[in-house]
């Protein structure tokens, strides 16, 4: 539910229904109380959910094609990327080169 509110609307009703008729399945098994009907409407949740996630990714690659290394949540670092490999896809942010200041905070007089 708290997925679809945010969301909003940045899925269509198609791609929005598997995942209300899942969360509507989930809610009558648990008034149920059978595990076996909870754990498997558990299961077409998060099959409906990874679905229509996959579909605001989808959306979010097309409305900014190229826009690697800006804001947001996106693929995890691989083997191939990560601080190791310089600046990345967005290239140095311009004003923030000069900001970074590594140090260490030492107390004296405390062991």
């Amino acid at each position: 539910e708290r997925m679809l509110k945010d969301a909003g609307d940045k899925l269509s009703a198609e791609e929005r229904k598997p995942v209300e008729e899942a969360v509507a399945a989930l809610k009558k098994a648990t008034e149920g109380g059978d595990a076996a009907a909870i754990g498997q409407a558990l299961e077409t949740l998060n099959a409906a959910q990874q679905t229509a996630a996959q579909a605001l990714y989808a959306k979010t690659a097309q409305a900014a094609p190229g826009a690697g290394g800006g804001t947001g949540p996106g693929p995890a670092p691989g083997p191939d990327t990560g601080p190791a490999s310089g600046a990345g896809a967005g290239g140095p942010q311009a004003g923030n080169a000069g900001d970074v200041i590594d140090a260490e905070v030492v107390e004296d007089g405390k062991p």
